[in-house]
Formats: structure tokens, sequence, C-alpha cells
């Protein structure tokens, strides 16, 4: 299944208050799978930009896409990561690494340059964290993602993305998955059964112990 990842990040100076906006697309079905402006402190605007790419790509990772394009208006960093452009700069070196090696487990995927009006979206999320100073959800997913295949008309969403830990952990459900939704999930205790909402990028989630 195809997905198309549009990335953005910025920074209000250079270094300054910074954060990057992440949209996340099903191709096939013109659906939105994930969306949320990530605050990241102090930091400078080509930092914002690769941590951008690495919150896309772990997202992407999380719910099993294996096809990816990801499109971002940042010309030095997709050079950089497409090998055309040397990594110089100390700040940006380990964060290069580690996009390449997030990249090396998808089994195809390519990176676009394109202007500024052509990732609207992502610079708006980016925008409203940084106005904020705080991560922000964008729209909630229509569609998840089960086992890198799109979701049938059987299927209810609260049965995708089923987390069964062992032990009392707890089960999560989550309708627009990231990292930072089971780390909150495992924060819970039993009397927080019920819906909640990932302090981190928004995901409604359904826990149950």
């Amino acid at each position: 299944m195809p997905i198309s990842i549009h990335i953005d990040g910025g920074a209000r100076g250079n270094p300054g208050p910074a954060a990057c906006g992440v949209v996340i697309r099903d191709l096939d079905h013109d659906l939105l799978l994930h969306e949320a402006g990530y605050y990241l402190g102090t930091t400078t605007n080509n930092e914002a930009e690769y941590q951008g790419l690495l919150h896309a790509l772990e997202v992407a990772l999380e719910i099993g896409a294996k096809d990816i394009r990801i499109i971002a208006d940042s010309q030095l960093m997709v050079r950089q990561v497409l090998g055309q452009y040397k990594v110089k700069a100390p700040n940006l070196k380990p964060l290069h690494a580690k996009a390449q090696r997030l990249l090396a487990k998808f089994d195809n995927w390519s990176f676009d340059h394109v202007l500024r009006h052509l990732n609207k979206r992502a610079d708006e999320l980016a925008n409203l964290a940084m106005d904020v100073r705080k991560n922000v959800p964008g729209d909630a997913t229509k569609t998840p993602v089960l086992s890198g295949k799109p979701a049938t008309k059987s299927q209810k969403q609260d049965d995708l993305f089923d987390h069964k830990p062992q032990d009392k952990e707890p089960m999560i459900k989550v309708l627009s998955p990231a990292p930072c939704c089971v780390r909150y999930a495992r924060t819970l205790a039993e009397g927080d059964a019920g819906k909640q909402r990932c302090p981190e990028c928004g995901a409604l989630l359904q826990i149950s112990f």
C-alpha cells in the first residue's frame, strides 16, 4: 500500500522555538492516516526539518507501511538524505544517520522536494505547535491500517491496532497509532480504562485491562 508523507519543520529564530508537522495518507484510498504537529523546544530550522522526518518514519513503521513517498520543502535535507549533498554540520549528522537506519526498514521509499505552497498542511501543523508550544493533533484518522493492509468494511475501527500485552498491562486500541500512544498507555492504571487521548499526538485510545 503506497503511503505519502508530507513533513515540514521550522524554528522562530535559528535556533529558537521549533516544531515539525507530519501528514500521512493512504494513496490507494486517499485517506488520512495520521497528522500532528510536534513541538521540539529550542533548536534550529534544519534540525526541526530532520525531526519531522524522524517522527514521520517512526509513525509509518508503527502503522505497518512498507512503500512510502516522502515530500518536503527543505531542499537541503532532501538532497542530503538522497546522498546528493554531504552532511557537514555536526548537529545534523546523528539525525541523518538515524533517518538512514529507519529508511532501510521500508521495502521502497522515495524523497521529493516541493515548493512550500505544495506542503501547506505540514507547515500549518508545525506553526500551530510553535504557537502553543506543545504537540497538537490534526484531524482524526479516517481509516487505520492493519498489518500494512487497508481495513475492510467488515472490520470495526475499535478492533484495529490492538496491542495485547501480557500480565495486566493495558490493551491499546488506537485509531491513529504512534509510539507516543504506547508510552502513554503504559503509564495508566486499571482505573483509567476507557477512552483516553494521547497527550503527545492527540490520538484517541480505547484502554482496557
